[in-house]
C-alpha cells in the first residue's frame, strides 16, 4: 500500500531528523513505528471456524470407518444404560 501524508515542516524535520540518526530512509522510520504502535490485528472469527473445522479433520483422519451394521445395536445399548454400566 503506498500512502501519502502531508506533513508540517516541523513534522518533516522531525522524520527527516529520525531517518538521519537510524541511516534509515523515512517511510522505514514510519513503518518501524507503525508496528511498534499500532495493535495488532485480532484473529478473524471465520478463521478460528476454519482452525476447528481443519482440527476435526484431523481427528477424523484417525477415525475408523463404518458401515453403519452396528448403528441399531448401539442405540439400543445407549437407550438401555450400557454405555453407563447399566443392566441390560
Amino acid at each position: 500500500m503506498t500512502l501519502t501524508l502531508d506533513l508540517t515542516r516541523e513534522e518533516e524535520t522531525r522524520l527527516a531528523a529520525a531517518a538521519r540518526e537510524n541511516g534509515t530512509a523515512p517511510a522505514e522510520v514510519l513503518k518501524r513505528l507503525m508496528q511498534e504502535h499500532l495493535p495488532p490485528l485480532r484473529e478473524a472469527p471465520n478463521e478460528k471456524a476454519l482452525t476447528t473445522l481443519r482440527d476435526i479433520a484431523k481427528i477424523k483422519e484417525t477415525m475408523a470407518e463404518t458401515d453403519g451394521s452396528q448403528t441399531d445395536q448401539m442405540l439400543r445399548d445407549g437407550r438401555a444404560g450400557a454405555m453407563y454400566d447399566r443392566d441390560r
